[in-house]
Formats: C-alpha cells, structure tokens, sequence
C-alpha cells in the first residue's frame, strides 16, 4: 500500500524504518513520518501550529453534543456523501486530516472491514489524530506532504478525502482506482459573510467550486457531481473568535482588536450579543474513469 514518496517504490519494515529498495528510510517515532527532507515546494508551510491543533481538538469534542445545525450539518452531510461510496475492504485516504476526526467519525458509521489512511504535515495535529483514533485500528496516519508525489503505490485507493487541504490532482488521480472517488469539502463563498464584512482582515472563503468540475472532467474523471447547502447558525462573538483562531485565520486575526468588531456587530444582529451567521458548505465528488 505504502510507497516511497521520493522513487515510488514500495516500502517495508526494516529495522525500526520504513524502507524501499533504493535505500531512502523514514522514522516511525515518534510519528510515521514520510515527509522526504530537502528542500520544500515554494507553496508547502509547516502545517497548523500546536495551539491551533488544540484549539480544533477541543471544538471538534463539543461537536459531539450538537445537533445538525451550522458546521456539524456539514459535516454530517459530507459523511453522508462518502458512505454509499464504501465497500467491504476499501482503502480510503484523507488528505490533510488534521485532529483525525472524519476518519473516526467514518469508523463509526462503518462497521465493515475497512482501511483508513491520513495524512498531515503537522506533528501536533498528528499527534490529535493518535489521540483521536487510539481506538479505531482500521486507522494510519502519517506526517506527508499533500503538496508533493504521495506516499501510496499507483492504484491501490478506494476512496480520498480532501477536507479544507491543498492536493495535486495528478497524484489524486494516481493512487485512485479506476472507478474510485475523490470527495472535496469546503467552505462555499457566503460562510461566514457577516462575520468577514466585520473583519476585513481575516481572509474569506474561496468562491465557488462548481466551475471545477469541468476541471476534473478534463483530468480524466468519467463524472462529477456538485453538492451544496446553506443555513445559519448561532454563536457567541468569544466562540467565533475561538474557531478563528484554529486555522490559518490565525495569522491575520488579532483577538485584542477583532472581539470587541464581533462583540459590536452581535449587538447590532440581537439583544442578546449573538452572532447569526450564514452557513455555506460545499461538496464536490469525482469518479475515476
């Protein structure tokens, strides 16, 4: 299943490291670690810093006691998108898959036999996902880049995931079987409008996926489909923050400055200072021709 990410050749257990035949090796203490050293992609950064991964592990556990309203709408929703798509024994893997919580949600919902691989170049999100996934042993996850040649062999995968994560899509299109899906989530261009408008430094969600699909099509996918919902939820301004505050918002967002913006447009939204803000969840699915 495993492949070198420098040579492409398969790799094995040899003493303590994984290895392939042209004798490149790669830790597997305190992570699996098959990020290739040297020199990185212009556009390849460290990944999510140890206070973000905290921050997202913490939201993530409060999810569980929600209802299906706002993000976990969306997520449930995505869920709901992957599931029909799985079969006894499927390979499936998530790109960028932080805290580890989409694979153990899916664990859940997915008795059968099942394998399980993500990927992120953040040692403290990794380090969220053991935690996350300490009992689900259908599940590996390993410090890569999704920027560069992925650490699979040609074909072998049923299923990836791409959540709010860069990918190239000729290695998507690589490690996929014929017929296999490649399912993105993300954020549609209204998520959050009210709060940007109120924080024009914070950067906005993408516009639109829907024009990708004659994208994928054209890289070799034999369909595409398109899927997207829109809604509202209610949260306090300290909470929007918070979840800022867990992404890569957090370089542009200053809490000294930015809470008393969303404590002020609160007031303007209710009586009671909370936030209504548009939800906007998007979700494309390509299947390999």
């Amino acid at each position: 299943m495993l492949a070198c990410p420098r040579c492409g050749l398969p790799l094995a257990s040899r003493d303590g490291l994984l290895a392939c035949d042209n004798g490149h090796t790669y830790p597997t203490r305190p992570h699996l670690d098959l990020l290739p050293p040297g020199k990185r992609p212009p556009n390849e950064g460290p990944g999510d810093t140890a206070e973000m991964a905290r921050r997202r592990a913490a939201w993530e556990r409060r999810l569980d006691g929600e209802t299906g309203v706002g993000e976990r709408a969306a997520l449930e929703r995505y869920l709901d998108t992957i599931v029909p798509r799985l079969r006894p024994g499927a390979l499936v893997l998530d790109l960028g898959c932080g805290t580890g919580d989409v694979l153990r949600r899916l664990g859940a919902r997915y008795a059968q036999p099942l394998s399980m691989v993500g990927l992120d170049i953040s040692p403290p999100m990794l380090d969220a996902a053991y935690r996350a996934l300490r009992r689900e042993p259908r599940a590996v996850v390993a410090r890569a880049s999704t920027r560069r040649r992925l650490p699979l062999r040609d074909g072998v995968v049923d299923v990836v995931l791409r959540r709010l994560a860069p990918a190239l899509p000729d290695e998507v299109s690589r490690v996929l079987k014929p017929g296999g899906a490649y399912i993105m989530a993300s954020f549609g261009p209204a998520r959050w409008r009210e709060l940007y408008d109120a924080l024009p430094e914070a950067p906005r969600p993408k516009a639109s996926r829907e024009p990708a699909l004659d994208t994928l099509l054209a890289q070799g996918f034999a369909a595409a489909e398109y899927h997207a919902w829109r809604g509202s939820e209610l949260v306090t301004p300290l909470e929007a923050l918070d979840r800022l505050l867990m992404g890569p918002a957090a370089f542009h967002v200053d809490q000294g400055r930015d809470l008393p913006r969303l404590q002020d447009l609160a007031l303007e939204m209710s009586e009671d200072g909370v936030l209504r803000l548009t939800t906007d969840a998007e979700v494309t699915v390509g299947v390999k021709g």
